[in-house]
């Protein structure tokens, strides 16, 4: 579950992201796609969420000794590794989704309001 400071430091990043979307396209620059931009937002919840869990990776067994028992220990490694990169993994996508309906909600209401005609008579 995310918490409230984690919440507003996601608010700031999308407000940063929006920020440098506006000034791209004011700048001229081609319009990202959608695809584009959920990789650039994933990358942003994977780092966000590394910053926010300080996953503790385990440490490498060492390699002396039978080999059923270096098997034993590179397997139990694995899959310490394994659970931690899951677990981090489903902590960035819960940050992903919160990101994307940041960003790709904001950019949809712009497109909307940018597309709705001028309404004759109406003060600016």
């Amino acid at each position: 579950m995310l918490t409230e400071p984690q919440l507003t430091i996601i608010s700031l990043v999308v407000a940063a992201i929006l920020w440098v979307l506006k000034m791209w396209r004011a700048a001229g620059g081609q319009e990202i796609s959608d695809t584009v931009l959920k990789w650039i937002l994933f990358v942003f919840a994977g780092v966000l969420a590394f910053v926010f869990a300080v996953p503790v990776i385990p440490v490498f067994p060492a390699l002396v000794g039978d080999p059923t028992v270096i098997t034993n220990a590179v397997v139990v490694w694995l899959g310490a590794v394994v659970s931690m990169a899951a677990t981090l993994l489903g902590f960035a996508t819960a940050i992903f989704l919160v990101l994307t309906k940041g960003v790709i909600g904001n950019q949809i209401k712009h497109k909307i309001f940018m597309a709705t005609p001028a309404v004759k008579g109406a003060k600016k």
